[in-house]
């Protein structure tokens, strides 16, 4: 997997981060996170950067 672009959800099923939280995304540190809008908003990502604990990363909503 490439660790610059991590893409929600072909990449990573919504049902991981729904069942523990934004803190799995920590773990795999991608530079860039491209998440789809339903996704986003019922995780409460915005897009731009955001923090995760003591973690910065890009998120882009389409």
């Amino acid at each position: 997997m490439d660790q610059s672009l991590l893409k929600i959800p072909e990449d990573l099923y919504p049902k991981y981060l729904y069942k523990y939280g934004l803190e799995i995304l920590k773990d795999l540190k991608p530079k860039m996170i491209l998440i789809r809008k339903d996704i986003a908003k019922d995780l409460g990502i915005k897009n731009g950067r955001n923090k995760i604990g003591n973690w910065k990363s890009k998120f882009i909503v389409v």
